[in-house]
Order: structure tokens, then C-alpha cells, then sequence
């Protein structure tokens, strides 16, 4: 991305007052994340801020978004960075400097399964925070207006068959494997649009999750859209990132179900509850690889390649706790381990 770029959007929020004229701040660019967006990290002597500046013909759009989930998410205590600028045209957002610690640095060093699910604990509070946000209350912010409909959640199967499928393994899909693989996932996602639905975070995993001091802070949202609480939880919970204890995975679901899903009209019972979750993972899961080819392949970015063999894994071990299911599971082991 320009440098020119961060440099006009510093001139422009030192007009505003917004950090003292005479210092000039260290410029630090920080890891991106695959988007269209860059983060720089302003450094005045001790104190410092991060700077979210997208250049793109989206960027007023970003930031639009951006802004009224932070400022729906803030209302409804939920942990956010704190936003001190941000400008349409420019397409950038002047924010609290979180650190670099994400969740998952933090799970990396714990003691016990039992502290691993103390942490956890945590984290499910501040997305039963989000779900319980009155889409009436925001019917005119975007993030209100947008779902995760049959429409969307096939979009993100066809862009695995073209970024991982296609793009990554290299594999041009006969008509027989691609009608199977879309007529199963069209069941799928059919359930799933037909649920009822909660305001999602969109992308609540471990790398989303920034630890400062003793606080766990929520970035990352401006995809924030309707849907089933599943595709957080799956998020969450069946991280592409992070491998949670068996243990732990079973009692945080029952934990987000006893503290939230039980007291709403959402869902009939535990047992639907529980299908819903494996079937919204299934496709969770397969949108990820989607996301990695595309990273990898597109992008020039190897990065996320590393998650792709435990992804993988995790996907076929949920297809295989549902056997009419097994044509796909089939279906797309053969293609991954046939490439």
C-alpha cells in the first residue's frame, strides 16, 4: 500500500487536533491480515496509537461499517478499541494501540485444561454480549441489513472451489464432484439460512481476540452481518488457528447454551442446537480453506498455508458424525488427497 496514503491521513488528523503538531510519529507497519486493509502503529516517545487506513475504492464503505459496529458493540459493552479519528474519504480510523498479543499467544502459554476454559469462559461472555444486540435497535445500520443467507453462505462454498479447490490444490472439478459437492452444500446452507437469527461478530476466532493487560478487546468486526449464533461459535470454538481441548470444546458449548441459547426462542433443544453447530462448522470450516487458498495462491501470502492440513482434518472428522453426509466426505477427501 502508497505510504502516501498514511501520510495524508496523518496531516489530516494533526489538523483535527487529534495528536500534538510538533511531534512527528515513528511509522511501524504492522502484520496485515489478508484484506484490503493496512494497520501502522504511531509512535510518540512512549505513548503510541494504530492507524486502520484502507485505500481501496471501498474504503468509505469500510469505514462506515466499521464505525457503526464499533459504535453498536461499544453501547452494548462489549470490549472494542477506542476510536479517536476516521475519515470517509480517506478511509482511515485513528484507534487505542491494543498491543500485539492476540488470544491466541495468550492460550498458547496457559498451565491447565481448567485454565484454558477460564479464559474461554471469558471470551463467550463478551460474544454472548454481541448476540444479545436488539437488531431493532440498529434496522438502519448496514450490519442490520446484510444476513447470512442461502445467497451468502453458497458464495463462500463456490469461492473454496475456486481459491482452495481450483486455485490451491489445482483440481478442475468434474460436472459429477462439483454438482455433488454444490447439491450438498445447498442442503446444508438451507438449514442453516432458515435458522433464526442473532447479530454476528463474522470472524470471532483467536487472532481476532487482543489481550492488553487483563482485558480481552474485540477487533476485526466491520463484516459484521446477521446470522445464526453457530457461525461465532463455530468460529471460536473450532478455530482454524488453535486446537481447544476436547474437553473444553464440549462444556463451552454447553456453557454458551445454559447462559444464552436456553434462555431464547432461538432453537428448540440441545440436540438442534448441537446439529446446527456441526453443520454450520462444516461450512464454516470449508469457507476457511477457501480463505487460505485465496491468501496463499492470490495474494502471493503463504502464511496461513500451515492451517490448511489441520483444517482439513477437523472438516472431515465433523462430516464423519453425520452419514448421509458420507458422498461429501468422500467426495472431497479424495480430491485433497488425490491432489
Amino acid at each position: 500500500m502508497e505510504k502516501q496514503g498514511i501520510v495524508k491521513a496523518i496531516e489530516t488528523s494533526r489538523s483535527r487536533g487529534i495528536f500534538p503538531s510538533q511531534l512527528e510519529p515513528q511509522l511501524n507497519l504492522l502484520a496485515g491480515d489478508g484484506s484490503t486493509r493496512c494497520y501502522w502503529r504511531l509512535s510518540f516517545g512512549s505513548d503510541s496509537v494504530v492507524m486502520c487506513i484502507d485505500e481501496s475504492e471501498n474504503r468509505q464503505t469500510m469505514v462506515k461499517n466499521m464505525m457503526g459496529v464499533q459504535k453498536a458493540y461499544q453501547q452494548n459493552r462489549v470490549r472494542v478499541p477506542e476510536v479517536y479519528d476516521y475519515d470517509y474519504e480517506l478511509g482511515y480510523i485513528l484507534q487505542e494501540d491494543l498491543g500485539d498479543r492476540a488470544f491466541a499467544q495468550t492460550l498458547s502459554q496457559v498451565s491447565s485444561v481448567a485454565e484454558e476454559y477460564a479464559l474461554y469462559q471469558k471470551i463467550l461472555d463478551q460474544l454472548i454480549l454481541i448476540h444479545g444486540i436488539s437488531s431493532e435497535r440498529y434496522e438502519k445500520q448496514a450490519f442490520t441489513q446484510m444476513s447470512f443467507d442461502v445467497e451468502k453462505l453458497m458464495w463462500e462454498v463456490n469461492f473454496t472451489l475456486t481459491h482452495f479447490i481450483k486455485g490451491h490444490l489445482g483440481i478442475e472439478l468434474s460436472d459429477k464432484d462439483k454438482a455433488l459437492i454444490l447439491d450438498s452444500f445447498s442442503g446444508i446452507c438451507e438449514k442453516l439460512a432458515s435458522a433464526k437469527h442473532v447479530v454476528t461478530h463474522r470472524d470471532f476466532h483467536s487472532r481476532n481476540i487482543m489481550c492488553k493487560e487483563k482485558e480481552f478487546v474485540i477487533i476485526d468486526f466491520q463484516d459484521c452481518r446477521m446470522g445464526i449464533p453457530q457461525y461465532d461459535l463455530v468460529s471460536l470454538l473450532d478455530d482454524c488457528y488453535f486446537k481447544l481441548h476436547p474437553e473444553n470444546h464440549a462444556r463451552l458449548k454447553r456453557y454458551y447454551w445454559d447462559k444464552f441459547m436456553s434462555q431464547r426462542a432461538l432453537q428448540g433443544s440441545w440436540d438442534e442446537f448441537i446439529y446446527l453447530y456441526d453443520m454450520m462448522a462444516i461450512q464454516r470450516i470449508f469457507k476457511a480453506l477457501g480463505s487460505f487458498g485465496y491468501i496463499s495462491k492470490t495474494k502471493n501470502n503463504p502464511k496461513f498455508i500451515r492451517y490448511i492440513g489441520y483444517s482439513f482434518e477437523n472438516l472431515r472428522t465433523i462430516l464423519y458424525k453425520h452419514s448421509q453426509l458420507s458422498p461429501l466426505r468422500k467426495t472431497l477427501a479424495g480430491l485433497y488427497y488425490g491432489a
